[in-house]
């Protein structure tokens, strides 16, 4: 027969462990929620989100201090948008060149979803520059 002091240890074993479960089920939930957020914008607004994010996690930030700071990040958002549309011409083919060492590395199944997620990306990023990715195709 087995002693309490067993049964015990052994009861309380199972609570730490399915503890430790649902912790990392939790954390992992909210943290993939967290990132979609980010994701889930055109990058202009992502890139907010993103600053944001991280100052309050790292400051702090009062309720109106994030008011004021969202405030920031909206007023200079334009200047934003320029710089990264007078860079685009340098990253695209970057970009290109990436998604092409990424696709090799993946299997027939998985092709087609990332081929569908990087078109809507770009399509997302083109529009947010003030193209569409429509205007581009015809650029080209």
């Amino acid at each position: 027969m087995i002693s309490s002091r067993l049964r015990a240890a052994g009861t309380l074993a199972a609570v730490f462990a399915l503890g430790a479960a649902t912790g990392a089920a939790g954390v992992r939930y909210f943290t993939s929620r967290s990132v979609h957020h980010f994701l889930d914008a055109p990058p202009s607004e992502a890139r907010q989100r993103a600053m944001l994010w991280a100052l309050d996690r790292k400051l702090s930030l009062s309720g109106e201090q994030r008011e004021r700071i969202e405030g920031i990040l909206a007023a200079h958002s334009a200047e934003f948008a320029a710089i990264a549309r007078r860079s685009e011409p340098e990253l695209e083919p970057l970009m290109d060149h990436v998604q092409l060492e990424i696709r090799a590395t993946l299997t027939p199944d998985q092709l087609g979803k990332f081929d569908e997620l990087a078109t809507r990306l770009k399509e997302r990023h083109r529009r947010a520059l003030g193209g569409s990715a429509a205007e581009d195709a015809g650029q080209r």
